[in-house]
């Protein structure tokens, strides 16, 4: 049986600017109301609009969360030449912008072996609870795609001298947005590690080799400039964390071992699909297999099979870091903290359609038809909408003229009781307070 070939099929309806336009389209219609009646979002106005008030330089250096916000700093100052009324669409036209090119870059740089039809569905039916979409705040769940898919030496757009250094600054960007450039730089001395250990101990090992040539074209600055935005992180995490709180966090609910088994068995199906339907002891024998097949496959080519598993392991460490540090109880609820297992639920469907694609006698077709159709049918008999319910209308364009008159003022925003509180003081000390 011939092996699957890692090359792009041709598409026409795949062109890079097509899909793009598509991505930005769709991205817009998941949250509707984002560009027709823009609104803030949570830390959109409470953070970034209000430490940017007043002040004519970026805040790029400003934590939050323990980490820094890079990209949605730096659209914040762009947004602050321009009047307070329009900051929110500002916000929001760079949030579909930004959410829009990761979707697309990722689906072609994972074409030669995932098919961008299959991206595209998962994105678009995916069952999700839509608070990601269309804000500012949430770009770091889809730039993470990106970062992944730049560290890895395959699909389309792959050129290490060619506009390397716009992409040198695009990694830096999506580095310090965030805390993914951690988990993957942990994920990339993994490999690197295995590969350098592997090649003493068992040089002439498939795995050995294999491991030798993904390395040997990896883009090694992109490793380094991923690995130093991870250190800048880490530091601001270690002295700008939050404070502690009486949350009930994931590892002292259940310690570490049973929170492996809940997670893997209970809350991860149940944010893919959307609700628990299946015990969980078949959904660990089910992963099991998904990640057997796909290593033990002989149709699949290599970088494919590390490429899925880098990503497997990227979107287990967001997942894992989240469960342990918050209390897990509420992501037993499909509703609630989906943010941080969006990237498993293309995984875990990329996963069964390699599984399938590298077992089935037929066309890779056929297994992308029934992957399809498995996906159409969650979505079907999920029955909740595909979009972001639209933002209550708290006029804020009306408020924005407020901004005018000095002194204190309380600007209410989405979701209830956030607001935005700054200070606004006479011209000759333009400035404002953070309250």
């Amino acid at each position: 049986m011939q092996a699957m070939q890692a090359k792009t099929v041709i598409e026409p309806w795949t062109s890079p600017f097509l899909f793009f336009g598509l991505a930005f389209i769709l991205m817009a219609s998941k949250s509707p109301d984002s560009l027709t009646n823009a609104q803030f979002w949570a830390e959109d106005g409470s953070v970034f609009f209000q430490q940017q008030f007043g002040s004519h330089l970026p805040r790029i250096g400003t934590a939050y969360a323990g980490y820094l916000h890079v990209l949605p700093r730096l659209i914040a100052w762009l947004a602050s030449f321009f009047s307070h009324g329009k900051a929110p669409l500002i916000y929001n036209l760079f949030a579909c912008f930004i959410t829009s090119w990761s979707m697309c870059y990722t689906a072609l740089r994972l074409r030669p072996f995932l098919p961008m039809v299959l991206t595209l569905a998962i994105f678009l039916l995916a069952p999700i609870n839509g608070e990601i979409f269309g804000t500012l705040t949430n770009v770091q769940w889809f730039t993470q795609f990106a970062l992944v898919a730049l560290c890895m030496p395959v699909g389309d757009g792959y050129r290490e001298a060619r506009n390397e250094i716009f992409v040198s600054v695009l990694v830096v960007l999506i580095g310090l947005t965030g805390p993914a450039a951690i988990f993957l730089t942990m994920i990339n001395l993994g490999i690197l590690g295995g590969a350098w250990i592997l090649a003493r101990v068992r040089p002439s090992w498939p795995l050995s080799m294999g491991l030798r040539q993904y390395v040997a074209r990896l883009p090694s600055l992109r490793i380094i400039l991923i690995a130093l935005c991870a250190l800048i992180q880490l530091l601001f995490v270690v002295t700008n964390s939050p404070a502690a709180t009486n949350e009930i966090t994931g590892i002292a609910q259940y310690g570490i071992p049973k929170l492996i088994g809940v997670m893997l068995g209970h809350i991860i199906p149940v944010h893919v699909f959307g609700f628990h339907f299946i015990p969980p002891v078949l959904w660990l024998l089910i992963e099991l297999a998904l990640v057997l097949t796909i290593v033990r496959s002989v149709r699949l080519p290599f970088e494919a099979k590390i490429s899925i598993m880098q990503l497997l392991a990227f979107s287990l460490l967001v997942a894992f870091s989240a469960a342990a540090l918050k209390d897990t109880r509420a992501m037993l609820q499909f509703a609630t903290s989906d943010r941080y297992f969006y990237t498993l639920k293309f995984v875990f469907w990329w996963m069964t359609y390699l599984a399938l694609a590298s077992r089935t006698l037929g066309r890779q077709t056929d297994s992308l038809a029934l992957v399809l159709c498995t996906i159409i049918y969650v979505a079907l008999i999920n029955g909740a909408p595909l979009q972001r319910k639209n933002l209550q209308d708290l006029e804020w364009k009306k408020h924005a003229t407020e901004l005018k008159a000095q002194g204190p003022h309380y600007l209410p925003i989405n979701p209830s009781p956030w607001a935005v509180k700054v200070i606004t003081r006479p011209a000759v000390d333009n400035s404002a307070t953070a309250q």
